[in-house]
């Protein structure tokens, strides 16, 4: 169901701290994007930072989601200033911002989407990535940053924090980022998390309400799915 169905936005859903299916497009797809967002996703995320997405095709899948009721997130690069007002001004609903070690930068990224956006900045949804070890230990003052909707757990990097190369199935991990989505659930707030198939159900169990998923995971289930029921 599309939010024009339901007539809530993204930013609603977070803020009352419900499920949220945020699916990664991974390809730099306008095509690939509408279908998506026409099956259901609440959000598309539009990724600057690891994934194809250039600035025409970032805009181009930002109308595409539009068209379909779903909203659009793009993760940027870096938290500059000048990179945050260049990314979003392309017509995205929010934005997804790694990087960040101390609740100050946070702070400086609400600024920033302030001033590009003065008289309707609080339309945007604002996603903070916690990714490393210090931030993770400043956590609550994180969650102090009301005008933040999200805290989203970014796994692969934080385990490369403590030293796990990425490994965040492991028992440390797996301690740190229960007590992690715990925290944020705790201070009534949306926790975010990487999530796939096998382990959807443990991480909402935990508190993740924004649940992060690829389409490349997607479209494997799919042809599992479609390999089994062939082969009966």
């Amino acid at each position: 169901m599309t939010k024009a169905a339901v007539g809530k936005s993204l930013k609603e859903k977070l803020r009352h701290r419900e499920d949220c299916l945020i699916v990664n497009i991974d390809y730099p797809s306008t095509g690939l994007t509408s279908a998506i967002a026409r099956f259901g996703a609440d959000g598309i995320f539009l990724d600057c930072e690891q994934g194809p997405i250039g600035i025409e095709s970032l805009e181009a899948c930002a109308q595409s989601a539009k068209l379909y009721g779903a909203e659009s997130l793009v993760r940027v690069h870096s938290p500059e200033d000048w990179v945050l007002e260049r990314l979003m001004l392309r017509g995205v609903d929010g934005v997804v911002v790694p990087r960040l070690d101390t609740p100050e930068m946070a702070k400086k990224v609400v600024q920033t989407v302030r001033y590009i956006f003065p008289h309707d900045w609080y339309e945007k949804v604002i996603v903070i990535q916690i990714e490393t070890r210090e931030a993770l230990k400043r956590l609550p003052e994180f969650l102090d940053i009301s005008e933040v909707d999200c805290f989203f757990l970014g796994p692969v990097d934080l385990s490369k924090s403590f030293g796990h190369q990425g490994d965040y199935k492991c028992s440390e991990m797996a301690d740190h980022i229960a007590s992690g989505l715990s925290t944020i659930r705790d201070a009534g707030k949306s926790a975010g998390m990487l999530v796939n198939d096998n382990d959807i159900e443990d991480y909402r169990s935990q508190g993740a309400n924004f649940q992060y998923l690829h389409a490349n995971d997607l479209i494997s289930v799919g042809l599992e799915v479609f390999r089994c029921l062939s082969a009966r």
